[in-house]
């Protein structure tokens, strides 16, 4: 999925998707972003963003790869944003 997708870059998150029939979504959080606190942290965040905003992401598989901790849900939703649209 992530060599046929398309690739979207921020400062804190890579996003990649590809239109597909059904909607799928995913988090991934390496190791290097710190303890288990702070990975479940982003991927609740993020996750929370996907909830929130699913005309954002309709028809779409999506994988938010987390490259760096922020755990400000505002500046998280803004950066997706902008990547999306």
């Amino acid at each position: 999925m992530l060599q046929k997708g398309t690739r979207l870059s921020g400062k804190t998150i890579n996003i990649f998707f590809k239109t597909a029939d059904q909607e799928k979504f995913a988090v991934l959080v390496p190791k290097r972003i710190g303890h288990a606190v702070k990975r479940n942290r982003m991927k609740r965040i993020a996750r929370e963003i996907y909830r929130t905003n699913p005309h954002w992401f309709s028809g779409k598989v999506m994988v938010f790869f987390i490259k760096n901790f922020n755990d400000s849900y505002n500046s998280l939703e803004k950066e997706i944003f902008q990547l999306v649209k």
